[in-house]
């Protein structure tokens, strides 16, 4: 396990990180890897079940912070590495975890 999650966090000190599905295990490496500044290029595998990954690509690069192709679209793949300026991509804002906190804290009960 540590080597592959050695290997991860390689791949997230590259100039852009490219694997098939939302990066690694999920959408949330993905997130970590914008958090960290990183300019990101997906490669959403659109056939999943129930797929989030393809709406959160979309997403986040209609917003402008990554670019993204499909599995089936792999013959522009290439044309999309070429032509990709990673340069013009946004920079994600920092996460605000504590507006979840005080959200879930009223949910359970702990504030009014």
């Amino acid at each position: 396990m540590a080597s592959y999650l050695d290997e991860v966090e390689k791949k997230l000190t590259t100039p852009y990180c490219l694997e098939s599905g939302f990066l690694f295990p999920g959408a949330g490496r993905g997130l970590e890897a914008l958090e960290e500044g990183k300019p990101l290029v997906v490669l959403v595998n659109e056939k999943v079940l129930a797929n989030h990954q393809l709406g959160l690509a979309r997403r986040l690069h209609k917003e402008g912070y990554l670019c993204y192709c499909t599995c089936s679209e792999q013959q522009t793949l290439p044309s999309l590495l070429k032509s990709v300026d990673l340069s013009s991509l946004k920079l994600f804002p920092p996460g605000k975890p504590e507006i979840f906190s005080e959200f879930w804290d009223k949910v359970v009960g702990f504030k009014q």
